[in-house]
């Protein structure tokens, strides 16, 4: 028996049962209640870490979600957390790094594009401490503005989420404290701010691409989905044109955009990026988003992409997923417009299937038996630049497909990679 495997048997993780010589309790009361969910929350700490020393960063990422679903104000496990991004990038990256150097040669392009910054940058600039902290009856809005200053950090705030919850730029803030990191200063507020709220109503922050993200518990999801999920895409071999995927990349020591046209801000990254920008004007309208429409962000040391992240997840109020911006690139144009918009663009996407075939002993060939037989399957014609195509490399599925197939493709996967997961919900 392996000793994660033993860990959740004696946590009562495994299928649901009663920890190891433990009889299944009828009833419990809340002591004891708050004594199981401890001794759960260090059994899957233990679990994570042990994930984390095996190099499986999505796993302990998995487990790390479920401690903070027991107690969304464990900060050893969001740090945790922090630092298993941080681990997953610098791999993912070296591969990637490789990946684009090796299309960057097939291109004829010789420089490869830059990293991104990682949340560790954010961190650390977080982790200053100051010496006293006092807000009497101070805007919000300043108090952001303060820890900009300070920190030198990307900090972006969803005021629009925050509205729904009755907090404004002019809510004031009140607040006193001596030697502190600035991160606790952030937390302190925030949970101030949350006052009576309860679950998806607290405001909460998050770290994506170096950014601080301010928002309610809600919004933290709805954007860390956001921008995992709008990314630029590579096309197929014979369309590679690096030069706007490397552009993108480019570091910019601030960028401060207050009620500006979203159209100007897009001729500003065209122009800095050299980049011919296709922007579905119309269908964008359809969707609420006008050349007009006016953006705010302040963005310190930040990469143009990440920027053009924001600016889309600024804009994107629709509920409807499809109604929801997205880009890509393709053909040296980066395409903006809506998901349903884009649908139809055939592109092409990695996928990460190593623990799949792993942990559920299932050879390449029968996934992508499997993912060509439940996916449209009038779509597939392998060796079409422009139709549905699969191969296997490495652990890795390299897929040409639709968007909308794309994210049917993803479903599954997702579904897969839960089943090959250890069960970490606590007994009943």
């Amino acid at each position: 028996m392996s000793r994660i495997t033993y860990l959740l048997l004696l946590t009562g993780l495994a299928g649901g049962v009663a920890p190891m010589g433990f009889a299944q309790p009828q009833t419990t009361t809340q002591p004891a209640l708050e004594t199981h969910e401890k001794a759960v929350v260090a059994g899957l700490m233990t679990i994570a870490s042990q994930y984390r020393r095996q190099r499986k960063y999505e796993k302990a990422f998995g487990v790390l979600n479920q401690i903070l679903r027991i107690d969304p104000t464990n900060k050893r496990a969001q740090d945790f957390k922090y630092d298993i991004e941080d681990l997953a990038f610098d791999m993912k990256h070296a591969q990637i790094q490789k990946e684009l150097e090796t299309e960057a040669r097939h291109a004829s392009l010789t420089s490869p594009p830059a990293p991104i910054t990682p949340n560790r940058q954010l961190r650390r600039r977080l982790q200053m401490t100051v010496p006293q902290i006092a807000f009497s009856d101070t805007r919000l809005e300043d108090v952001v503005q303060f820890m900009r200053d300070v920190t030198k950090a990307a900090i972006y705030v969803q005021w629009r989420e925050l509205k729904k919850v009755g907090i404004k730029k002019d809510t004031p803030v009140n607040t006193k404290l001596k030697e502190v990191t600035l991160e606790t200063v952030l937390r302190i507020l925030l949970d101030d701010l949350s006052g009576a709220a309860k679950g998806k109503n607290r405001l909460a922050f998050t770290m994506k691409g170096g950014v601080a993200v301010i928002s309610t518990v809600a919004g933290v999801e709805q954007f860390e989905r956001f921008f995992d999920a709008v990314r630029p895409v590579m096309p197929p071999k014979d369309q590679i044109n690096l030069r706007p995927l490397k552009r993108l990349q480019m570091i910019v020591p601030q960028i401060a955009f207050s009620d500006t046209k979203i159209e100007d801000i897009v001729q500003f990254l065209q122009d800095v990026t050299k980049t011919t920008f296709d922007v579905r004007w119309e269908a964008m309208a359809k969707a609420g988003v006008t050349r007009k429409t006016p953006v705010t962000v302040n963005m310190r040391e930040v990469t143009l992409e990440t920027t053009l992240k924001l600016v889309l997840n600024h804009v994107s109020t629709a509920s409807d997923r499809n109604d929801r911006l997205d880009y890509y690139v393709r053909n040296g144009r980066l395409v903006i417009g809506t998901y349903r918009d884009l649908g139809d663009v055939v592109t092409t996407r990695r996928y990460d299937v190593r623990g799949i075939l792993s942990e559920l002993k299932i050879t390449s060939r029968k996934l992508i038996a499997q993912l060509l037989a439940d996916v449209d399957p009038p779509s597939w014609r392998p060796g079409s630049a422009t139709e549905g195509a699969i191969t296997h490399d490495a652990g890795l599925l390299i897929v040409r497909q639709s968007r909308d197939n794309h994210e049917r493709i993803r479903r599954i996967i997702e579904g897969l990679r839960s089943k090959s997961q250890p069960a970490t919900r606590p007994g009943p």
